[in-house]
């Protein structure tokens, strides 16, 4: 049985028993979530002691480093000494503050990419889901002016990218791509169950649903949200509306005519919706918008 020093406070384990369950038997209430690895809630730091290797899963190198670890997949193996998560020298204020430090991407899951069987139940569930959205009252608003075959391709190659880790995606982030919408819990929720209801239709197993719909929660803290957020360019805020010039630094393609961006070219792109506009459409797309 390992034992647990968490800040002044000594938690004794039971057998088989994981971090986040010992501390919160024992009334320390550290934040938490999904409880399987994929939103990093929970993420706290070991300050002593070994961390396995699973408990470090997904979380990037030089997090790792610092001894970041997930509670919810730690069955300790050692004594451990444990500390809350640090940012800019400070302790995290909350847990919206910890969530997916230094991630783009929930762990990779080959085991759902097969259960899709490879793409194609995918694809078939994308249609399936997209012909929904498209009409419902709640949602239609948000894909007004995008194409519903761009849209599928796109979130298709978003998906098997983070469940394969092949480097197939080129669009905005979740962060990005979603900073003009307000969306709340309820309609995040809403949302995912109507793509939940398209797996289950299209026969993926219960399990596996869980899976997925874990994926999808790892984007609830970038989604969600009571007022527009400004689009993040590195470490450059831009403005919430209007055009602006990029040269782009990876290949995509435009969304207006569709054809191949190659890096290096010049493009505008709306700073609120995200859509790109390659050198050919640009003029076409200002004159418009004036």
């Amino acid at each position: 049985m390992a034992y647990l020093k968490y800040q002044d406070q000594d938690v004794d384990t039971r057998e088989g028993e994981n971090v986040l369950d010992a501390l919160l038997r024992r009334g320390i209430n550290i934040p938490f979530s999904c409880r399987s690895g994929s939103c990093h809630v929970c993420m706290q730091r070991s300050t002593g002691g070994a961390v396995p290797a699973r408990a470090q899963r997904g979380i990037k190198p030089e997090l790792r480093e610092q001894g970041y670890f997930l509670p919810c997949q730690c069955v300790p193996e050692t004594d451990m000494e444990i500390a809350p998560p640090m940012r800019n020298g400070n302790k995290a204020a909350s847990a919206p503050q910890a969530s997916n430090v230094g991630r783009d991407y929930p762990p990779t899951d080959p085991g759902l990419w097969a259960a899709l069987r490879d793409g194609e139940m995918l694809m078939a569930v994308l249609q399936d889901f997209y012909d929904r959205v498209f009409q419902d009252p709640k949602l239609s608003s948000f894909f007004e002016g995008v194409t519903k075959q761009r849209s599928i391709e796109k979130q298709y190659s978003f998906i098997r990218q983070i469940l394969t880790g092949e480097k197939l995606y080129f669009g905005d982030r979740p962060r990005n791509a979603h900073h003009w919408m307000v969306i709340s819990d309820e309609l995040f929720d809403y949302r995912a169950n109507i793509m939940l209801a398209c797996l289950r239709e299209h026969g993926l197993a219960e399990p596996m649903l869980q899976r997925f719909h874990e994926m999808e929660e790892f984007y609830r803290r970038d989604i969600v949200k009571s007022a527009p957020i400004a689009k993040m360019m590195g470490e450059v805020q831009l403005p919430l509306d209007g055009f602006e010039e990029l040269i782009m630094d990876v290949g995509t393609l435009c969304d207006t005519c569709e054809r191949e961006v190659s890096p290096g070219e010049k493009v505008i792109y709306h700073v609120r919706i995200g859509k790109i506009h390659c050198s050919d459409c640009s003029s076409q797309q200002l004159a418009t918008s004036l």
